[in-house]
């Protein structure tokens, strides 16, 4: 039963890493300059993402499913019985 949960935290790892991309990409598309700047600057995709909001939309909620995948799955690793 762990491993399987295991699995579950890999795919919403997996979801949260395409969705990081994907956001960046969105970024590229308008600017090479501010997806540079997005990798290098913290906290500065959160700014685009507040400016284009309709743009970055599928990415973030993409990226926030993924995050609740990864906490379910620590939540169901936490309630096993250790053996």
């Amino acid at each position: 039963m762990k491993e399987l949960v295991g699995m579950l935290a890999l795919a919403g790892l997996l979801v949260v890493v395409i969705s990081n991309i994907w956001l960046l990409l969105i970024v590229a598309r308008g600017s090479p300059l501010a997806a540079l700047l997005c990798l290098f600057v913290p906290f500065l995709i959160l700014f685009f993402v507040y400016e284009h909001w309709q743009e970055a939309k599928p990415a973030v909620m993409a990226w926030v499913a993924g995050c609740a995948v990864i906490i379910l799955s620590v939540v169901l690793i936490q309630a096993m019985p250790v053996t």
